[in-house]
Formats: structure tokens, sequence, C-alpha cells
């Protein structure tokens, strides 16, 4: 019978113990997972960050060349707009302390900007064990690129020829493509009026800017005469993104679509004639790449380069 008792008691204690190791355990785990999480959480606040960072320095590098001062602009935007996100309630920059923030822009194509956030965080259940900290890092990289096809809902059913140089009219002798490098700041007139005069016309099947998606180099359906009601939707001050051409009038074929343009309103002649600048860069959403638009002069090549829409997006 004693012999019985010492045997159950001795089980009894080995249970006990395995229950107690089992609990420790659960603790453990658990007391990990909750480190686990919180790094989880900061990484998270970092790249939120880093991305933000980084897609703010690209935003200046939407340019064929950036000059060195685009450069250090991109820097200098991405080491500033990464600070003005927290993690941990705390601004993601170099003044912050625990917190070591670098940028990288590349100094030649592609060009890119790279933002990298390391912060060191306090382990809450690890550091009974002597793990006091943990580092957690975050890295995005963003870039700017040329754009070969545009997203629906952008452009303006309004296209403008580029080497058409009407005999009449505001644009008498002046092609769109004579003024290649000092375009910009420069007013140009987009007249609807005579044939002597067009220089632009309306597209067939579009209506504000409910273009579909369209890659430059497919053909467009042209309509000629006065789309008063198109035109008394406009307003000055407004920018908006007029499609490219070529050739004269009368406007009623189909013609190919060479590229768009940024063009800010400055007045409005209702309903023939809308007067403004054309504005570079100018990003939007679409498919990065080079146009393929065969026999094109270089004057022509250069105009379109010079104005290419962008689009600024995170690769990494």
């Amino acid at each position: 019978m004693r012999r019985y008792r010492s045997i159950r008691s001795q089980r009894g204690i080995g249970v006990s113990l395995i229950l107690l190791g089992l609990i420790l355990g659960a603790f453990l785990v658990t007391a990990l997972a909750v480190d686990v999480a919180h790094g989880v959480l900061v990484r998270s606040e970092l790249q939120t960050a880093c991305d933000a960072g980084a897609l703010a320095g690209a935003q200046d590098l939407v340019e064929t060349i950036p000059t060195a001062a685009q450069l250090d602009s991109a820097y200098a935007d991405a080491i500033t707009v990464t600070g003005r996100n927290q993690a941990e309630k705390n601004p993601v920059s170099n003044s912050t302390s625990g917190v070591i923030v670098s940028a990288t822009v590349a100094q030649a194509s592609p060009y890119t900007v790279t933002v990298q956030a390391t912060k060191t965080i306090t382990n809450m259940f690890a550091a009974l064990f002597g793990n006091n900290s943990s580092q957690v890092s975050a890295r995005a990289v963003a870039q700017a690129q040329p754009i070969q096809s545009i997203n629906p809902g952008q452009m303006f059913n309004l296209a403008v020829s580029l080497d058409w140089s009407p005999p009449k009219g505001p644009q008498a002798g002046k092609p769109l493509n004579g003024y290649v490098g000092d375009l910009q700041g420069q007013q140009f007139t987009l007249d609807l009026n005579s044939q002597q005069s067009k220089n632009a016309a309306w597209i067939k099947d579009w209506t504000d800017t409910n273009n579909p998606y369209m890659t430059f180099g497919e053909t467009v359906g042209m309509q000629n005469g006065v789309r008063g009601n198109f035109v008394q939707q406009l307003s000055v001050g407004e920018t908006i993104i007029l499609p490219i051409i070529e050739g004269g009038p009368p406007f009623n074929d189909s013609r190919t679509l060479l590229g768009a343009a940024g063009f800010k309103i400055s007045s409005i002649g209702f309903p023939q004639q809308i007067s403004g600048t054309f504005v570079s860069p100018i990003a939007m959403m679409g498919k990065p790449g080079a146009a393929i638009l065969p026999g094109l002069t270089g004057q022509d090549s250069q105009f379109l380069n010079q104005y290419a829409l962008w689009q600024v997006q995170l690769i990494q």
C-alpha cells in the first residue's frame, strides 16, 4: 500500500511539472508574440514613411535629364517627407533618438530615389532574457518614368496638331513644334474656327476627360465643328491634358495619337478659342515606357519628349 502511494505521489509531481512547463512555455510564446507584433507594427509605420519619402523625391525627377538642382531637391524632399511621418508617435527623422534615415538619389538613368529607415525599439518581454532592444528597418525605391499609355479619364477630348502651321488666325505661321525648347510660359491659342486658322479639333466619342485607355501610336476618330458645351465647362486657371496629333484640317478623319501635354488655360474666347500655356512636367497614371512612333521628325520627337507625361511609382 505504501509503495502504491509513493508511485502515485511521484506521478502527481511529474504531471504538475509538465503542466508548469506547458504554462511557462505558453507564457514565453505569448510574450515573444507581443514583441514580434510590436516590431511588425513599427516596421509598417517605417515602411509608410519610406514610401512617402521616396515618392516625394521622385516627383522632382520628372525630367528626361534632371538638373543637379533637381537631384538635390529630390534628396531633400525625400528626407523631409519621410520625417513628416511617425513611428511610435515620433517623427521618422534623424533628429529622433534611435532613428536613422538615409536617402540615395541615382545620378544617372534610370533615376530613382531610395529611402531607408531604421529604428531601435525596446522589447517588452524579450528583455527578461537579456534581449533589451531590437532594430527594425524598412526600405522603399521610387522612380519617375515616361508613360506610353494613359489611363482612362485623364485627357480632355480636344486634340491639337503638332506640325500644322495655320495661314491665318492667332497661330498663323506658328506650329506647335516650332516652340521646341521654349514653349513653356509662352502663350498658345487653340483655334476651333475656320479651316484656315484652325489648329485643334474634337475627338469623337469622348466627353470631357472621358478618354478610354489609350496607347500613344493608336488612332482616334476626329470631327469638325465647334462644341460649345465642352468649352463652357472649362475655366481660366484650369490645367487640362491635351492629346497631340499631326496634320491640318479638315479634321474629319482618323489621326494617330502621338502623345499628350498639359495646358493651363489663361483665357477663353467662347466658343472658338482657348488660350494658355503648355506646362511640363506632369505626372499621370498609365503604363511606363517609350511610345513607338515611327516617321516623326527630330523636331517633333524633341517636342514630345519635352512635354511627355510621366508616372511616379514605387518599384521596390
